[in-house]
């Protein structure tokens, strides 16, 4: 990612997904293992990017990701920006939530050309897939993904010693549509109803 992707207004940092490698295995929407640190320390030149990858093993697409900003102590007030543009989604948001925080939302999923329609689920999750949570593999297309942290115009190189923030993630998955379980509450009721001699209209 660099400065001429759509953050050249003077605030930092600037986060984007993109496609990702070897990476920590996610297995559920809420894993802990979801989270990640950036230090200002890291980064020497501005322009400079971090990526943190993923895999997404929760057996569910992706159709939104939420991650959640909290500034370390002694940490300045950083403005956060964000890229929708990946092949995972077209959209993004972020919002101040008070006390450091921040949350930065990716969301419409891109079914377009190129695109995965969210972040798709490993298919091959199995034995071999890890060596532990934090070092998985897949051959999935799309199911690896990496979240990429950039500063833009400085403001992360010139953070002090100990200072940065750190970012915990959330994938949103579908939910059981409404439809759904009225159709199988109708179902067992049916079923139910069978089994004790019950007449059903």
């Amino acid at each position: 990612m660099s400065a001429s992707v759509g953050f050249a207004d003077g605030i930092d940092p600037g986060v984007k997904l993109q496609g990702g490698s070897d990476a920590t295995g996610l297995f559920s929407p809420n894993d802990v293992n979801f989270a990640f640190t950036v230090l200002g320390s890291n980064f020497t030149t501005i322009g400079q990017s971090e990526e943190f990858d993923f895999i997404n093993f929760t057996n569910q697409l992706a159709i939104g990701v939420n991650l959640v900003a909290t500034l370390l102590p002694g940490t300045p007030a950083l403005t956060f920006v964000c890229d929708p543009a990946s092949e995972y989604f077209k959209a993004c948001q972020v919002t101040p939530l008070g006390l450091g925080k921040t949350l930065i939302s990716f969301s419409d999923p891109n079914t377009g050309e190129g695109g995965f329609g969210g972040i798709p689920f490993a298919t091959d999750f199995g034995e071999g897939s890890c060596d532990g949570p934090q070092s998985c593999s897949t051959s999935t297309p799309g199911a690896d993904f990496g979240v990429v942290v950039a500063d833009i115009n400085g403001d992360l190189v010139r953070l002090g010693q100990g200072q940065g923030f750190r970012v915990q993630g959330t994938l949103l998955v579908p939910e059981p549509s409404t439809i759904f379980l009225v159709l199988a509450g109708g179902v067992l009721l049916f079923l139910f109803k069978r089994s004790q001699g019950i007449s059903v209209p």
